[in-house]
């Protein structure tokens, strides 16, 4: 059973690297027929099939066949990972309104207000995969009548935003763009654990890699896996698939771990494990760099954050060979890299917020916008955004209230703030 098993979780492996999701995406265009069902089967082809031969042209015709959908509007939205920047402050002096995840993104598209929130506040989005495309952002693009910027999980992908016409515009910045170096500043633990992983439990974060890797590591290592139940996947899924390599007692793991927690893993481990083959930003990895512990990837990894790898901060295995040796390797040279300095310099949150204002700033100004407000100082702890100035709150209590009366519109904010009600 063992063996079966670990073939098993090789071939669904095989599948996913392989890309089989674009046998799924044609079988989803030939089944769609509405307009709404259309739009989703074009962004899997989008995302499937990318670089799409003629991907402009294809992307305006996604777009028009958002346009036609004739779903009742909803009357009132509530946002959660969702973080007001900047108040209104006149009627030529718009807000900015920062809105995470495609869920979030699709409940701001049906709100019946969106025409008139936008004369008031400028969106920016932040997506959760890459390539960006989403029957979400195609459903808001379709509506949209003012500029709006995306932060792409790639660099590459900045590109694709001009496929959605002159309001859609890009950001130099990701959804790990916003790691706080100051929530690590204090961190000088001892690195007692040798590699960690800090990833929800689905099976694209490719737990079994490490589980495989084992064999060849010395059983003295000290290895944990910590996050979070996703997908139906659970702690008990992790240990059956370490059973299956025979490693079941040479893991520990750490389900649901508080953000302190999480903190203290980060800076107590020697090497970040970040295995997937595909996915977006992956925030974990900046917040590994920021807490001083480097990272190995694999070289064909699709991830956001692999931008941030380089001579200081980590390594990138290769995927061909076998995996044991390369992360020995990786241990052996761990004390020699400076993962915190480089991150802390180039990647903070602390750092970005200005270069997003300055930016902001300069395309209102080019707009014919007015821009007398500097945007609040804020960071992702959490896929939750919070403001650095813990007064922050209460000053825009009333900014929160306002979005909730006149455009239905009310942001949960995360129990670490105070909440916006």
């Amino acid at each position: 059973m063992r063996a079966l098993k670990r073939c098993v979780l090789r071939l669904e492996d095989w599948a996913r690297i392989s890309n089989l999701n674009r046998i799924k995406s044609l079988a989803l265009r030939a089944r769609a027929f509405s307009p709404r069902a259309r739009v989703f089967a074009r962004s899997w082809h989008l995302i499937a099939w990318h670089p799409v031969r003629h991907r402009a042209a294809m992307v305006a015709k996604t777009l028009a066949l958002a346009a036609r959908d004739t779903a009742v509007r909803s009357p009132a939205a509530t946002l959660v990972r969702s973080v007001l920047l900047k108040p209104r402050v006149s009627a030529a002096e718009r807000g900015v309104l920062l809105v995470s995840f495609e869920r979030e993104l699709a409940k701001l598209a049906e709100l019946a207000a969106l025409g008139e929130l936008e004369q008031e506040y400028a969106i920016v989005f932040v997506p959760t995969w890459q390539p960006f495309y989403s029957a979400p952002l195609f459903a808001f693009a379709a509506r949209a009548r003012r500029p709006y910027w995306i932060m792409p999980s790639s660099a590459r992908d900045q590109a694709l935003c001009a496929d959605f016409g002159p309001l859609c515009r890009p950001l130099p910045f990701q959804a790990s763009s916003w790691v706080s170096r100051a929530q690590y500043a204090h961190l000088t633990c001892d690195k007692t654990i040798d590699l960690l992983m800090l990833a929800n439990f689905d099976s694209y974060k490719r737990h079994w890699r490490l589980f495989e890797a084992l064999a060849d590591l010395p059983r003295s290592l000290c290895v944990v896996l910590a996050g979070r139940s996703f997908g139906g996947r659970t702690a008990a899924t992790l240990r059956g698939e370490a059973d299956a390599f025979g490693v079941r007692e040479r893991i520990e793991i750490r389900e649901d771990p508080s953000d302190h927690e999480v903190a203290a893993l980060l800076a107590t481990a020697r090497v970040f494990c970040a295995l997937s083959h595909r996915e977006g930003s992956y925030i974990a990895i900046a917040e590994a760099l920021m807490a001083g512990t480097p990272v190995a990837m694999f070289a064909d990894a699709v991830v956001g954050s692999r931008e941030y790898i380089g001579p200081q901060t980590g390594w990138f295995l290769d995927p061909q060979r076998a995996l044991g040796p390369q992360l020995l390797g990786c241990l052996e040279h761990a004390a020699e890299l400076q993962p915190r300095t480089w991150a802390s310099s180039h990647i903070s949150a602390e750092v970005n917020g200005p270069r997003l204002n300055a930016i902001l700033r300069q395309e209102a100004g080019s707009g014919g916008e007015v821009w007398t407000r500097d945007l609040q100082g804020f960071f992702c702890r959490h896929f939750d955004f919070e403001y650095f100035d813990v007064a922050a709150e209460s000053a825009l209590h009333a900014e929160y209230q306002r979005l909730r009366t006149r455009f239905g519109l009310e942001i949960v904010r995360p129990a670490s703030a105070a909440v916006i009600s």
